[in-house]
């Protein structure tokens, strides 16, 4: 079954996964999120962003967002 996830993100975060073609999460949340689940983004009160879900969940420490590093991440595509 496909499932439609809600974020809020700021601005610069959400260029972010923009560009990395990436959302992560300092807590291991991503078990049960599957390929082809959408991922709606929203910045400022406003949807800034759909995604899909393009693969399977990962631990990382690379630094992609500025402020922590959010070591539990999921690969997303944006549509």
């Amino acid at each position: 079954m496909t499932r439609l996830r809600i974020v809020k993100i700021g601005q610069y975060p959400f260029l972010l996964c923009l560009k990395h073609g990436l959302w992560g999460s300092k807590l291991d949340r991503f078990k049960d999120w599957q390929k082809g689940d959408y991922i709606a983004f929203i910045v400022d009160k406003a949807l800034a962003g759909l995604a899909t879900v393009t693969g399977k969940p990962f631990k990382s420490e690379k630094m992609i967002w500025n402020e922590d590093i959010y070591p539990y991440r999921i690969p997303i595509k944006f549509i």
